[in-house]
Order: C-alpha cells, then structure tokens, then sequence
C-alpha cells in the first residue's frame, strides 16, 4: 500500500465532508432567518434584529471558502512528499520542485539532484537525467568541464595522468605502465630512439632502446664485421667464424683474415 496515496485520499475524503458541513451550516443560517422572517411578518414590523442576522449569515457564507482555505492548508502539509519522490507538479514536494525525467522532487540545488539523478560522468540520454542539467554524448557534465568526463584511450598522447581511462601519463601518451601496455605505445627493444621516452623499455642507449641488462646490450648491439666474438648471435651477419664476425663469404674473410690464417684454418 502506498502511504502518500492512503494520505491523499484520507485528505480527498475530509475535504470533501468539510466543504459539505459548511455548505449545511450556511444553508441553515441562511434558512433560520426565513423561518423568524414568516413568524414576524404579522406583525408588519421590521425586525433589526432579524435584518442584522441575516447580513452576518451572508457574510458568513461569502467568506466559507475563506475559512475552509487554513484548514485545508494545515492538512495539505502532512501529505507533502520527501525529497526524489515521484511527483506530478510543485506543490506535491517538500521542496516545492518537481523537476526530471521521470519526475520527481527537488530544491534544484546540485546536491539535491544528484541525490535524485546522475552525477557528472553517469550515463544519460536526456538533460533531465542530470544533476548538472546537461547530458552530452551519452553522460552527464557540467558545460564547462567536459573532457573530465571523457577520459583517453591507451597510447591516446596526453599531458597528465587525470586524462587517461589507466590513470597515468607517462612520454606525453596514456598507458598503465605494463610491460604490456608500454609495448603497445613505444618502440620496443633494439628500435632506434632519441629518448627513454621513445622507448618501451623504458631505456634509450646509444640510440636503441633496451633493457638495463647484459643480455639486452647484447642482443641490440651486434658486433660489426671482423670484431672479436664468441658466438653467431653477437655478429650483425650472424656468423662468428676463427673467432671474429662474418658473414663468411670470401670477401668478408680475406677483409678480417690474414691468408696464412685462412690456410690454417682450412687445413
């Protein structure tokens, strides 16, 4: 059972016998008058006592709804509904507002709606499903600060951690600062780069971007033609021949070897 509505028709049906019993009791101060009026009438005097009853009784009666008005406002006061309560016009709230879609009670100030409707950021298809009266590509915001609602995407460029959905701004683009997420934005080992910034290892040397270990050096900084090695990975032609770098053609090991050494290492 809904109170306001039990509230509403017990205030319907009062109103209802009020209105009735002062109409009943104008009616017979109206009546009584007519009354003394037929028992005087012999007499052919004019009665002032009479006379002034009945202006009383139609002033009375001019002015019931007058007095019917505070009472019907003392009751009204009790069926007022709470704050985001549905509603259909003003005077149904508390507040004295009936704002939104749907409908429902409020002072208008923004704490007040946003205890009712979204706050900035919610999801919206219409401004009258916001606090801040205004609902722009889907979400509620305020008109003045729109892109705080509308945060960028990984690897989006950036200029602080508040405009990313990861929450952190790191070489002026959006990422959460994985391994994963840092891959997906920068170049990732052995590229060329200028910076740290440019790198998703977050280390630029020598312009190549690698990781602070041997293993990493290694990897990105191949050994050039003829230079002392150990093995094939080391080389950039990928051989490691008599303990130097070739590719193992005749040239490149006439270039690194003496020919005594060549017909050494043949035989």
């Amino acid at each position: 059972m809904n109170p306001a509505g039990v509230a509403e028709d017990a205030f319907t049906s009062l109103q209802f016998h009020m209105n009735d019993l002062l109409t009943l009791g104008a009616s017979s101060i109206l009546l009584y008058p007519v009354y003394i009026s037929a028992k005087k009438k012999a007499s052919g005097k004019i009665n002032m006592k009479f006379f002034s009853f009945t202006l009383t009784a139609l002033i009375l009666t001019g002015f019931s709804p007058l007095l019917a008005f505070p009472i019907e406002s003392s009751l009204r006061t009790y069926d007022l509904l709470p704050e985001c309560s549905p509603c259909h016009k003003g005077s149904d709230c508390e507040q004295g507002k009936c704002w939104g879609s749907p409908l429902k009670c409020t002072d208008g100030s923004y704490e007040s709606l946003k205890n009712c409707f979204g706050a900035e950021c919610d999801a919206c298809s219409s401004d009258l499903q916001c606090a801040t009266l205004k609902c722009w590509n889907k979400k509620c915001v305020f008109e003045d600060n729109v892109d705080k609602c509308f945060k960028k995407k990984e690897c989006e460029a950036c200029s602080s951690g508040e405009e990313c959905e990861q929450g952190k701004c790191w070489g002026g683009k959006c990422t959460d600062g994985s391994t994963a997420s840092l891959g997906k934005c920068f170049a990732p080992e052995c590229s060329s780069c200028s910076s740290d910034f440019d790198c998703a290892t977050k280390l630029c040397e020598n312009h190549k971007c690698i990781f602070d270990t041997a293993e990493s050096r290694a990897k990105c900084f191949k050994k050039k033609e003829c230079e002392a090695c150990s093995k094939d990975e080391e080389c950039e032609q990928g051989k490691c021949w008599g303990g130097k770098c070739t590719d193992g053609s005749e040239t490149s090991l006439e270039k690194c070897f003496l020919p005594e050494s060549l017909e050494r290492e043949s035989s």
